[in-house]
């Protein structure tokens, strides 16, 4: 788990539930009842315990302990989706760590929500329209989903890549991709757009597409 990825997380994540229904062994009995992580999700620099638990399938309980008692709230995702440590960012640089929670898992792409906590409450980080804001990693060859943090003034700000496969553009044999790569400032638990960068027929390892999500890690 060297680069941080939520993927990486979702790995360990499905060989444990592959683990639990082994049928004819003490492990087929046992069911993870949540896992933890710790973040700072108040900027008092404090870590708080958090925890995230499986209710029912499809619907995870986030719950983050603070001094003053404890906020939560319901996430919904697959029905099959196992339980994956929160990866803990800070995703504009000011102190107030966030979560990346996985929602869905599939063959080849993941579907991610950012979780903060502001006014008092705990909740999924929305876009200007107030829809949850959602990032998605991976796609295969098909497409490409990916995020990571840069530099920003005078905060950190968030990078989304999304593009899929244009087959046309890659006859030559070599693989091209259109889509776009969104720069995000999030602030009041709101992603706002910053730069939109169109895509046209770029490859994998166009410096345009770099991002790397341990770039989005807590601020030390």
């Amino acid at each position: 788990m060297t680069r941080h990825t939520i993927r990486a997380l979702a790995a360990a994540g499905l060989a444990a539930a592959a683990l639990v229904t082994v049928p004819g062994t003490a492990l087929a009995q046992y069911r993870p009842a949540a896992v933890t992580a710790e973040a700072d999700v108040d900027g008092d620099g404090a870590q708080e315990h958090v925890t995230l638990e499986q209710l029912a399938p499809g619907t995870q309980l986030l719950r983050v302990h603070l001094p003053s008692g404890y906020v939560e709230d319901r996430i919904l995702g697959d029905e099959g989706l196992p339980l994956i440590v929160p990866f803990v960012v800070d995703v504009n640089g000011d102190g107030r760590d966030e979560l990346v929670i996985a929602t869905s898992l599939g063959a080849n792409t993941n579907t991610l929500q950012l979780w903060s906590f502001d006014d008092d409450r705990l909740h999924a980080v929305t876009t200007e329209d107030g829809a949850t804001w959602q990032l998605f990693e991976g796609g295969g060859v098909s497409a490409m989903g990916m995020y990571g943090c840069v530099p920003g003034t005078p905060a950190r700000q968030l990078r989304d890549v999304q593009a899929t496969l244009d087959e046309a553009a890659s006859t030559d044999g070599t693989t091209r991709y259109d889509g776009t790569a969104v720069t995000y400032t999030v602030t009041d638990g709101m992603a706002h757009r910053a730069v939109v960068e169109p895509l046209e027929d770029v490859t994998r390892d166009d410096p345009r597409v770099q991002v790397d999500p341990a770039t989005c890690a807590t601020v030390a």
